[in-house]
């Protein structure tokens, strides 16, 4: 499924009524009924709803809900922030045909409107049409007063392709905007979804297919829902460890030893042949109380003397993985710095190797994914103020390499080819060690020879779905880190083998 910017949705609907000759009221009814289905499985038939509409399209849509609903025998009452003179064309013909079906919608400048407003939208549910996509700069009277009415009532809100004052490509809020249960947007997602303020506004959300056509509909520059059935490695009957892929982890410091711990497990819970944890005394020591299956090489207190110990048995790796719970300290700075002009393999950089890149430490020339939480990829362009879709394209561009900017709905990009959105994960996974366990699930699939872009797709859907096995069996917060990791065999997409060739 892709995603549609503000601009490229407008030029979807220009095109879809002059280039394809869809009339513009038969797409308002099929996005009415959309959202009128939604309405139905919030409340059953006889219920209240309240249907709070603008002046543009986004209005027309919710005459249309108002309409139905009424027409199927809900109690429905029509409030209007705008007066009858500002609607458009569109509006003005489905305020006809909702009028008709027996609403008498009640306008901004009615006797009373404001007084009255709290009453208008005391109902079981209230539908969102005040504004659409296309809205912009900061929302003035009496859309912020409808606004905050809507807020601060206690009903749930099902909004109309948009959280009314949400901007559609930035998610962050046009001054003030409606705080919704549920979103139907329409034709395909839209940015706002997954960045800003939007995914906490916008409630549960699906795309409703409206009559738009298919021609239309991508691709774009960025999807969500991405196929990883194509991508998973295949195992074949008479495989062994030596097939499955080398893994060297170097990760690990006196002051935080688990990470090492939890990088190296996802490696073996998610098939690795082989893991090496490369790191000093006492992590190899928690290391090998927890994960017996790994090997070890014991690094010195002196970074080039480590770096040279590395090096020397790079060949026997088909990639690395670099930095959790290394520290910024001066024998990770000497380490890093040594070991990356000559290291060859694939390598994921993660936590402290990202922040010893932002201190100025030059990447391996190798293929690389970057896996930045929100915190590090604002040390890497401390410059600026940029969107979460920006970001991760700015960061792929710059280094030329795969980035997964890590939270709620990863994004990963990489030069050259649209942003991927994951939708998998959730608020339980907001908790310590997390990146260390999706850090090893990602190099462990560039082991088995997975591209970088191709690895951290499948490695974020991968490590978001055995989050969510573990809120199915275990709670929706206070699953761990460790748990996670031993979920990835249970959440992966297939367990059976294929025959040899």
């Amino acid at each position: 499924m892709w995603i549609s910017t503000k601009s490229q949705s407008q030029e979807i609907d220009r095109r879809a009524i002059y280039d394809f000759g869809i009339r513009q009221e038969d797409l308002m009814e099929e996005a009415g009924l959309a959202v009128f289905n939604a309405v139905c499985e919030w409340l059953p038939v006889g219920k209240s709803i309240a249907v709070a509409c603008g002046k543009g399209n986004n209005g027309a849509d919710g005459f249309v809900v108002a309409r139905l609903a009424q027409q199927q025998g809900y109690a429905v009452s029509c409030v209007v922030a705008a007066t009858e003179f500002e609607l458009n064309e569109a509006s003005q013909l489905q305020l006809k045909r909702l009028r008709k079906a027996g609403v008498q919608p009640v306008f901004c400048d009615a006797p009373h409107f404001f007084e009255n407003l709290a009453t208008h939208l005391d109902r079981d549910l209230i539908v969102d049409a005040l504004l659409g996509t296309g809205a912009e700069g900061l929302l003035r009277e009496p859309l912020v007063t409808v606004i905050q009415a809507i807020n601060e009532s206690n009903a749930e809100v099902v909004s109309v392709d948009i959280p009314s004052g949400l901007s559609c490509d930035s998610g962050e809020p046009l001054g003030t905007c409606i705080n919704s249960s549920e979103t139907v947007t329409f034709g395909l997602a839209k940015p706002f979804i997954f960045q800003g303020q939007g995914p906490e506004m916008t409630g549960v959300w699906s795309v409703a297919h409206i009559g738009l056509p298919n021609e239309l509909l991508g691709p774009t520059q960025a999807e969500v829902s991405y196929d990883v059935n194509v991508l998973r490695p295949k195992r074949g009957f008479a495989s062994h460890k030596g097939k499955n892929g080398s893994l060297i982890i170097v990760a690990g410091s006196h002051d935080m030893r688990g990470a090492a711990v939890l990088a190296a497990r996802a490696a073996l819970r998610s098939g690795i042949g082989l893991v090496t944890v490369a790191s000093v005394d006492p992590v190899l020591g928690a290391v090998s109380v927890h994960c017996p299956e790994a090997t070890l090489l014991t690094l010195s207190d002196d970074p080039v003397d480590s770096a040279a110990r590395i090096l020397a048995v790079q060949n026997r790796f088909d990639a690395a993985v670099f930095g959790p719970g290394l520290s910024t300290s001066a024998f990770a700075l000497g380490l890093l710095s040594e070991i990356w002009p000559r290291w060859t393999k694939p390598a994921v950089v993660d936590a402290d190797a990202l922040n010893l890149v932002a201190s100025g430490v030059q990447l391996p020339s190798a293929k690389c994914v970057l896996t930045p939480h929100p915190g590090e990829m604002a040390r890497l362009f401390p410059e600026g103020s940029f969107t979460r879709f920006e970001y991760a394209r700015r960061a792929s561009e710059h280094f030329g390499q795969t980035v997964v900017l890590k939270g709620a709905y990863s994004i990963i990009a990489t030069p050259e080819e649209p942003l991927c959105v994951n939708t998998t994960g959730n608020s339980g996974m907001a908790t310590a060690g997390m990146g260390d366990v999706l850090s090893g699930l990602i190099g462990t699939l560039l082991a088995q020879n997975l591209s970088p872009f191709d690895a951290a797709k499948l490695g974020v859907f991968w490590h978001g779905r055995a989050g969510d096995r573990c809120r199915e069996k275990i709670a929706a917060i206070g699953f761990t880190a460790m748990e996670v990791a031993d979920t990835l065999p249970l959440a992966s997409l297939s367990q059976d083998l294929e025959p040899s060739a």
